[in-house]
């Protein structure tokens, strides 16, 4: 065996423990994997089931929320990027 073959030979050994970790890890990670418990199911389809309105038409859109019409001294007008030359 020349050392060719030795590089050869250790980088398919190094692949297969590579391959060999991969697979254990999902073995481990199937093996491991519990199931839900029947309360937790319960109490899943209890929240799916419940018809309570949407958040968002809880609260008003920020542009029709009653504030002043008046910007704030801070904020820049909507055309502010435009050339006023043109």
């Amino acid at each position: 065996m020349n050392a060719a073959d030795a590089l050869a030979v250790s980088m398919l050994a190094v692949i297969f423990i590579a391959l060999g970790m991969v697979g254990l890890l999902v073995f481990q990670m199937s093996r491991g994997n519990p199931r839900r418990n029947a309360d937790v199911e319960c109490l899943i389809e209890e929240a799916l089931a419940e018809d309570d309105a949407p958040l968002h038409e809880d609260f008003p859109d920020a542009a029709t929320a009653g504030g002043s019409k008046e910007p704030e001294p801070w904020e820049r007008g909507a055309d502010w990027w435009k050339d006023p030359s043109k």
